[in-house]
């Protein structure tokens, strides 16, 4: 915008929150009305004359316009996913209709395990037809699209057909539903023998299905947990005995598309051919790993790639260098280039992943750039000789922009440190907000700096609201943390005893059963943080952080070749050794430890950190993290038959208790 205002002569500015979105133009013997005109359409915003020039802002009745059709695209989305279950539930007329298709969907996991079908997390996820998920279906259709399309982000919202004030009332009907639900399990157990369901590999889902139907004490109550997470809808069911305990799960996921349609007007681009990526640009690319695999934010990548001065300045400035500059940039010019036109966009950030994926060699193939770009909720139309790059959902677009600023000082902190530290990362989140959880753009540069020799994260990820909490805390807070002395939650600012109260909503540990803060006769296994804490946080609720010791072991080399040995390519404690060795063995992978661990390991000191805030009597919330390992200098490389007789012990329980509780 400085550079505008300095070749037209006319100061032009765009205000906050407009300001941090990422513009892209090239433009030639055009007057500036157009131009200005182009970037209000890209950014939906208005110009208003100021006093020292104009001002591109977003009015608040175009803003509550925006945020309306946000909802409005988000319930449709979610009907659509009503209307099928609609439809599939009313072919279920009777009973024993709907415990066959239960019987039908167990099934079909042995069809889809064979054929490989897996969701985009890379895990086996059937799709079952369980009295509590047909249940489920029930109790989303009554509750409807439009209240779904509005539960907040990233914090649940329970239902309850005996709610308290914490929770929403379940309608009248849920009580048909719940008689539905148990006729279906009756029906189900009447069901003569299918051998086919006797396969050890659907055993957990047979014995989810079926072991639900055999507990004895009825329906108490059934309570709905409703969550949107980055682009999707997770919801959950309960069916609770009426003496409290859990009788089924139900689970949900509806996938809420953030493309949207144009308005038949413009001239949608459908390039051929490539356009070939900058120097700066293939080497920012080169650093992202190829291997989906490849875990690098845990994982040290053997051979650390070297930097150039060019790309380590810009990736450790993120502010002045985007990240949209080097691979997306190519391509959007490249596609102007190809239409013969010039250029204004509003990129997003999802265009990374977009162009990431559309890279063979040099090259970026623009034909997949566009199509995975339309796909992933951006518009690339010509408009009179102007290639016109937006996000159709601009609400949805600034929900996942990653804060740059943060960004740099987060790159420059780990860089500086030649590690990506617990409290780094966690400022990261708490700087940037709500973006970080949803965004692929933190991940992107992690990947990128461990590349390049950053020591990689020691644990496994955290509750985002402990992130939020820990980033939050004062150098004089983090250090009383860190010398294990309490820190008292009542005394911290309102905005940390709401990340405390929101970490309580996504579910906290029960250490004994308890009434509820309004003598619930039965009380729920997770509880929002309302009821939890219905009067907020108390004075003196103590925050506290344990470290303990434990041995681990590390592989020496790499064992790239051998895929059950790889695990150890990060430490690795004894008990999630036996626990990776349980499910093996259970599978028949491997017969015992000494199978699994074949290559030659160095022994270790590995320290977790379990953080743990009391928020009631009774009722906790607490997180183990894995800290660093340190390794005695010199030590001689151990076979498993070499390693301390205690730790192949522990290993031998860990797999004991692991066997037994997969049955």
């Amino acid at each position: 915008m400085e550079l505008l205002s300095e070749q037209s002569g006319v100061k032009v500015r765009v205000a906050a929150p407009l300001a941090d979105e990422v513009l892209v133009l090239k433009a030639k013997d055009v007057p500036l009305s157009q131009i200005m005109d182009r970037l209000a359409e890209v950014l939906h915003a208005e110009w208003e004359e100021a006093e020292d020039g104009y001002l591109l802002s977003r009015p608040k009745d175009l803003q509550e316009e925006l945020e309306r059709k946000d909802h409005a695209e988000r319930a449709a989305a979610i009907q659509r996913y009503l209307d099928e279950d609609a439809k599939h539930l009313a072919s279920l007329e009777t009973a024993e209709q709907r415990a066959q298709a239960a019987t039908r969907s167990l099934r079909q996991v042995l069809i889809d395990r064979n054929n490989r079908i897996r969701n985009e997390y890379g895990s086996f996820s059937p799709d079952l037809d369980a009295p509590a998920d047909l249940l489920l279906k029930r109790m989303l259709i009554s509750i409807g699209s439009d209240e779904l399309a509005s539960i907040p982000y990233y914090k649940p919202v329970a239902y309850s057909t005996r709610s308290t004030a914490a929770q929403r009332p379940l309608g009248p009907e849920a009580a048909g539903f719940i008689q539905e639900y148990i006729e279906t399990e009756t029906a189900l157990l009447g069901l003569p023998d299918d051998p086919s369901l006797s396969d050890d590999f659907i055993r957990p889902w047979v014995d989810r299905v079926f072991g639900a139907a055999r507990k004895p004490g009825g329906v108490g109550k059934v309570l709905v947990f409703c969550w949107q997470y980055r682009d999707a809808l997770h919801c959950v069911s309960a069916v609770y005995t009426k003496d409290g305990s859990v009788r089924s799960i139900g689970f949900r996921r509806y996938r809420l598309s953030r493309r949207g349609s144009g308005d038949g007007s413009d001239e949608v681009i459908k390039p051929g051919g490539d356009v070939s990526l900058s120097a700066l640009s293939r080497e920012f690319h080169d650093l992202f790993p190829h291997d989906p695999n490849m875990y690098l934010p845990y994982q040290m990548d053997p051979s650390p790639k070297r930097l150039s001065a060019g790309l380590r300045q810009s990736l450790l400035n993120p502010e002045q260098s985007d990240p949209l500059s080097f691979t997306v940039t190519d391509a959007v010019f490249g596609v102007a280039d190809a239409s013969d036109s010039m250029l204004v966009g509003c990129l997003s950030d999802s265009m990374l992943q977009s162009v990431r994926q559309s890279i063979s060699g040099s090259s970026v193939s623009l034909g997949s750039f566009v199509n995975l770009a339309e796909n992933a909720g951006d518009s690339i139309e010509r408009k009179d000789g102007w290639l016109v790059i937006k996000p159709r959902n601009p609400v949805a677009c600034e929900r996942y922009r990653l804060p740059r600023d943060p960004l740099g000082r987060f790159t420059r902190a780990i860089h500086e440190a030649g590690k990506i530290g617990l409290r780094s990362y966690s400022r990261l989140y708490f700087e940037s907000g709500d973006p970080v959880p949803a965004s692929a753009l933190d991940d992107h540069y992690i990947w990128m700096l461990v590349a390049a020799g950053v020591r990689p994260m020691t644990g496994s990820p955290l509750d985002r609201w402990l992130y939020y909490l820990l980033g939050s805390l004062s150098d004089s807070q983090w250090q009383l943390l860190n010398r294990g002395r309490v820190i008292d939650v009542g005394a911290l600012s309102p905005v940390q005893k709401g990340f405390v109260q929101d970490w309580a909503a996504s579910g906290v540990s029960i250490t004994h059963r308890a009434p509820g803060p309004e003598n619930e006769d039965i009380p729920d296994l997770m509880l929002p943080g309302s009821e939890c804490i219905p009067l907020g946080v108390r004075s003196g609720t103590p925050f506290t952080v344990e470290r303990t010791q434990r041995t681990a072991i590390v592989n020496v080399k790499r064992a790239d070749a051998d895929a059950t040995d790889a695990i150890f390519n990060w430490p690795l404690d004894a008990s999630k050794i036996g626990q990776i060795a349980g499910d093996l063995i259970h599978g028949n992978a491997v017969s015992g430890p000494g199978d699994l661990m074949s290559g030659t390991y160095r022994l270790g000191s590995q320290e977790w950190l379990k953080f743990t805030i009391e928020i009631r009597p009774g009722i906790i919330l607490t997180r183990d993290y894995r800290g660093e390992t340190t390794y005695e200098a010199d030590a001689k490389p151990m076979t498993y038959d070499q390693l301390p007789e205690a730790f192949r012990l522990e290993i031998g329980r860990q797999i004991e208790q692991r066997l037994k509780d997969i049955g």
